[in-house]
Formats: structure tokens, C-alpha cells, sequence
């Protein structure tokens, strides 16, 4: 196959490529399974380490910020090295972390481990999305793109109430540290499988570091462009990194305490993103409008957050799973940022591009998690012990940035017109 003056590819070379692509996406179902696994652990974790819901937000947390600092390194290095090495080493140092947080005699190391498997787990996504720019024409960007989230969410949806299932009847310290050597054996894989096009141009970018990474992310930041997607999707993931990573299930085992399938909302939001984002790319395919998309995303996303957060009592648990689906749904379609980014940037700088919108994507979540933490326990009665207004109090914030984002959607439009001028 060729494609937009991309390689390419025959039978036996599509095959092995294709095989390659699913060892990264390996990778990033496992990292995203790692990332909210402090949901389905919660109840072990604050036994075992008698946290409270600062500590518990931070512990969470410890992830996303070196998550945060390292996408923009991880973006340079895939750019000057290329998927296969730097993605090998980052499996090597994320089954480190694994264990290390598996393995915690104490709090700081349990921070210990989810900062180490942060900070190599921001080489996953962008692996992929650079890998597939590499290699693939545009359009099977998109589709490819809409693939890898919906394996990422489908990590997400075990890392939370199947693992709280799986840990009931096996000690979650050896559910993590098996999870730690399946990392170790798809480093390997990647190492033997993964090739890089030439046209990523990472063999011709072993220049000076410094002045590479000045030109790159320098001539970046300069770009408005980048600046106003960053705001859009960095406010529209806040329900997904601080929503339903943590705090959806604690709200709706409040608000439903008799309900056994309350604790199946929180998955309805990654599978509603799972499910989403192969129809929106279809949706695409179909109808070539990014930012109109990407508005009516933003828009629904505030009403079906909004709808959860009043929803009464007395209605039943399915309706809350039902409003979660569909949000998750309407947040798929932040899969098209990174494909105006795609179009924006050459192969060759396309690592950091990717990096910097991932950071922006992340960022929003790892700042308000604490935050929602701290609003529960001022406005708790009791420590450690949150009502339905507790929760409704401290998530409330997240419909007003939710309102912000679809004002910054408002914005793309110019963004899109010079993309594609």
C-alpha cells in the first residue's frame, strides 16, 4: 500500500508491520490498565496503607505528573531514535515500576512505582501515533488512532472493576507484579519486531540534542495552532482523568448503595470511548468536518457530565451506566485533534507535536484530582466519609470547564482552515 508519500507497503511487509503496530498497542492497553488501576484498588490500597482521600488522589496522581513531564522528552527521543528503541527501553523501566508499586512496603514507594511507570508509559502513545504516521496515509491515521483508543480504554476498563473483582480472590500484590513482566516480554517483542520508516527521519535528527530539541519544540510553542487544541482537549479529558479514573465509582456506590451495578458506571464511560472512537472515525471518513465534530463532542459531553451529577436517587443505576456510554462516546471524538496535529507537522517532528497535545490531554486530570480530593474532605462530616452532596459539591467544578472547552472548540475552526491551507 501507498499513501500520501508514505512507504510502501507489500503483503509480507503489511503483515509484519501491522504485527509490530500490535506489540505498541500492547504496550499502551497495558499502561492505561496501569493508570487507573488505583480505581479498582482503591479499597485494598486504603486498607492496606490507611490512606485518606488526599493521599489516595495523590498516590493516584503520582502517575500523571511524571506522565506530564515526560511527554514532550518522550516526543524528542522517539523523534531522534525511533519507536523500536525508545519504546523497548520505556517497557524495561515501566515493568521496573510495576513491581516496584507491587512489591510497596510503604506509601512513597507505592509513589515511587506509579511516578516510574508514568514516566515511561508517556512513550506509549505517542510510539504508536508516530509509528502509524510513519507508515500509514492519513485516513488510516485516523482509523488507526480511533483503534488505539479504544484498546487503551479497553485496558481501562480492567483496570477498574474487573482488577477490584480480581483482587478478591488473589493478592493484588501479585496481579501487579504479573502485570510487570508481561510489560518485560512485550519490550522484548518490540525490540525483535518494531522498524521504523526512513521517512520518520530519527536517522537523520542525531544532531546536538539541545539544539534539536530548541528547534523542534521551539518552532512548536510558536504555533497557535497547537496552543488552542492543547486548551480544547486538555478541559475536555478532565472527566475521564479525574472523573471516572477515581472518584465515578466512589459517587455512585453513594448515590446507589443497594444498586449492584453501580459500580459498572465508571467502565460505561471507557467502553462509550472504546465503542466511540471507531464511529467517529467513520463519521469522518464520511463527513470530512473535524471541528464540527469535535464541537458537538465538547457540547454533548457537558450535558451527559451534567446529567450524572443531578441524576436522583430514585432512578435506577442503568440510566447512570446508559449517560456514562454516551459520554464517553462524544469524548471519542477528541481522536481528531491529533489527527489536525497529524496534518500540521512532517513525520520526522511529529513525535513532539504528538507529546505536547498527549501533556495538554493528561494535564487537565492530574490538576483537578487533587483538587476534588481536597473539596471531599473540607466539606465531609465525617473523615473519610463522603455524602452524595460531598461528591456533587466537588465535581461540580468539572461542568464549568467542561462549558470552557466547548468555547475552545469554538476556536478551531481558524486552526483547521490554516492546517489544511
Amino acid at each position: 500500500m501507498e499513501a500520501e508519500g508514505k512507504p510502501t507497503l507489500h503483503h509480507g511487509a503489511l503483515l509484519v508491520t501491522l504485527f509490530a503496530l500490535l506489540l505498541l498497542e500492547s504496550f499502551y492497553f497495558y499502561q492505561y490498565f496501569l493508570r487507573v488501576s488505583t480505581s479498582g484498588l482503591d479499597a485494598a490500597l486504603t486498607k492496606d496503607y490507611h490512606l485518606n482521600a488526599v493521599v489516595l488522589s495523590t498516590v493516584t496522581s503520582s502517575f500523571y505528573y511524571p506522565y506530564m513531564v515526560m511527554q514532550l522528552a518522550a516526543g524528542v527521543l522517539a523523534d531522534r531514535y525511533g519507536t523500536r528503541t525508545t519504546l523497548s527501553i520505556a517497557c524495561l523501566v515501566n515493568g521496573m515500576g510495576t513491581l516496584l508499586f507491587a512489591l510497596s512496603p510503604a506509601v512513597w514507594t507505592l509513589m515511587a512505582g506509579r511516578a516510574l511507570i508514568g514516566a515511561s508509559a508517556a512513550f506509549a502513545f505517542i510510539g504508536v501515533l508516530k509509528f502509524c504516521h510513519g507508515w500509514f496515509g492519513n485516513k488510516q491515521f485516523a482509523f488507526l488512532n480511533a483503534i488505539t483508543l479504544a484498546v487503551g480504554t479497553t485496558g481501562a476498563v480492567l483496570g477498574g472493576d474487573p482488577l477490584s473483582d480480581a483482587v478478591q480472590s488473589q493478592s493484588w500484590h501479585v496481579v501487579m507484579a504479573v502485570s510487570g513482566g508481561c510489560i518485560w516480554v512485550v519490550g522484548v517483542l518490540i525490540w525483535l519486531f518494531v522498524h521504523d520508516p526512513e521517512e520518520t527521519g530519527h536517522k537523520a535528527n542525531r544532531g546536538a540534542f539541545g539544539q534539536q530539541l530548541r528547534e523542534n519544540l521551539g518552532g512548536m510553542l510558536r504555533d497557535r495552532r497547537m496552543w488552542v487544541i492543547a486548551v480544547y482537549i486538555a478541559l475536555l479529558y478532565i472527566p475521564v482523568g479525574a472523573y471516572a479514573t477515581l472518584w465515578c465509582t466512589p459517587y455512585f456506590e453513594a448515590l446507589y448503595p443497594d444498586d449492584p451495578n453501580n459500580a459498572f458506571v465508571a467502565s460505561a464511560v471507557f467502553v462509550g470511548i472504546a465503542v466511540g472512537a471507531p464511529i467517529t472515525s467513520g463519521i469522518y471518513h464520511l463527513f470530512p468536518n473535524a471541528v464540527a465534530i469535535l464541537r458537538w463532542g465538547a457540547g454533548l459531553t457537558v450535558f451527559a457530565f451534567t446529567a450524572q451529577l443531578v441524576l436522583p436517587a430514585t432512578w435506577p443505576a442503568y440510566v447512570a451506566i446508559a449517560i456514562g456510554f454516551v459520554m464517553g462516546a462524544c469524548l471519542s471524538t477528541s481522536i481528531l485533534a491529533f489527527v489536525l496535529v497529524g496534518e500540521m507537522v512532517q513525520p520526522a517532528r511529529s513525535g513532539v507535536a504528538f507529546g505536547f497535545v498527549n501533556l495538554a490531554q493528561i494535564a487537565g486530570g492530574a490538576v483537578m484530582l487533587p483538587i476534588i480530593g481536597a473539596m471531599l474532605d473540607q466539606t465531609a462530616v465525617n473523615a473519610g466519609t463522603y455524602s452524595v452532596s460531598n461528591f456533587r459539591f466537588s465535581l461540580a467544578p468539572i461542568s464549568g470547564v467542561l462549558v470552557v472547552s466547548f468555547v475552545a472548540s469554538l476556536k478551531i475552526r481558524r486552526v483547521e482552515q490554516i492546517a489544511r491551507a
